[in-house]
Order: C-alpha cells, then structure tokens, then sequence
C-alpha cells in the first residue's frame, strides 16, 4: 500500500490505484497492510501481510432475501463462491 514514487505515504481503498472493486472489505484489509508498512518505516519488527485481494460482499435481495460472493479469481486465485 506504499506509493512507489512517494515512500513516505501509504493508502488504503479508493484512493489506491488498484484496479478492483471498490468494496470497504478490500479497503479494511488494505489499511491493515498499510499499518503494518508505517510500523515498519517507525523500525518496528513487523511482518507485512502479503496482499492478497479477494471481493467479499452480501447483496440483501429484499425480504429475507440475499446473496454472498466471496472470489478471489479476479487476481489469480481458485475461490469463487456465490450462495443465494
């Protein structure tokens, strides 16, 4: 979540440059790589979770109604479950 050209600057969600859905699962999971890069700029003895996105999201369809996603093929992965 460190921007290439500024190393002093981390960010987490939209404002990234990723392309991949604008979700606030991603943009929380974003934001703790993002704390763990500025522990270690501080010194501290972090491990930085490696990034890897997947889509989390629960649509309510209305009444008692809904859907889940959980996919990560978007970038690679093998996960894409939808479950009505």
């Amino acid at each position: 979540m460190q921007i290439s050209d500024y190393p002093n600057v981390v960010v987490a969600g939209d404002v990234s440059a990723l392309s991949m859905p604008k979700l606030g699962y991603i943009a929380v999971y974003q934001a703790d790589i993002a704390v763990a890069g500025l522990e270690s700029m501080r010194g501290d003895s972090v491990a930085i979770p490696p990034y890897r996105p997947e889509v989390f999201c629960i649509m309510n369809r209305g009444g008692s109604d809904a859907t889940v996603i959980l996919s990560d093929t978007i970038h690679g992965g093998g996960r894409d479950i939808a479950k009505s």
